[in-house]
Formats: C-alpha cells, sequence, structure tokens
C-alpha cells in the first residue's frame, strides 16, 4: 500500500511539472499576443498574475503536501498494527505454560 502510494506521488509530480510547463508557455504566448497592459482591464491582469504565480511556485504542491501526510498516516498504521501484533503475540507467548507442567 505504501508502494503504490509513492508510486501514485512521483506520477503525480511528473503530471504537475508538466502541467507547470505548460502554464509558463501559455502565458507567455498569451503575454506577447495580448494588447498593451493599458488596454487590458484590471480583472484580466489580475487573472494573468495569478496564472504567472502558479507558473513559477508550482501551484499543485499543495497536492503533495497532501500526499506527503497520507504517506505519514500509512507509515504510522502500519507501525501501529505491527506493534499490536508483536503485543500480541508477546501475550500469547506468556499464556502458553511449557511443557511438562500441568495447572
Amino acid at each position: 500500500q505504501l508502494q503504490m502510494v509513492v508510486r501514485e506521488n512521483q506520477v503525480m509530480q511528473m503530471a504537475l511539472d508538466g502541467m507547470q510547463h505548460d502554464i509558463q508557455v501559455l502565458l507567455k504566448q498569451l503575454r506577447r499576443y495580448m494588447p498593451s497592459t493599458e488596454v487590458i482591464s484590471e480583472d484580466l491582469e489580475a487573472v494573468l498574475c495569478k496564472f504567472d504565480k502558479v507558473a513559477k511556485n508550482g501551484g499543485g504542491a499543495y497536492v503533495r503536501l497532501n500526499k506527503e501526510a497520507r504517506l505519514r498516516e500509512i507509515a504510522a498504521e502500519l507501525k501501529r498494527v505491527s506493534e499490536a501484533k508483536k503485543e500480541a503475540e508477546k501475550r500469547e507467548a506468556t499464556l502458553v505454560e511449557p511443557e511438562g507442567k500441568t495447572a
């Protein structure tokens, strides 16, 4: 299960990197073919600034953080299960009487 989440994380990161690159290319093309900034509306300029911010800062970073948090949760759960099994085995071993002795 942990390997599957790690693999998904790697695939997701590659996809996000590709999309981030595509956004950068599209933003450059859009700015090149747009009229000067005095002509465009403030709303459009705000949208372009947001696009630029996403392209530069990696807008998919929150997805990666969520995946990493999920990996930590799975690792902690596996550790709890492993410890519970060890504890159960210890209890079972102490309940079993050595051979040759009767109660």
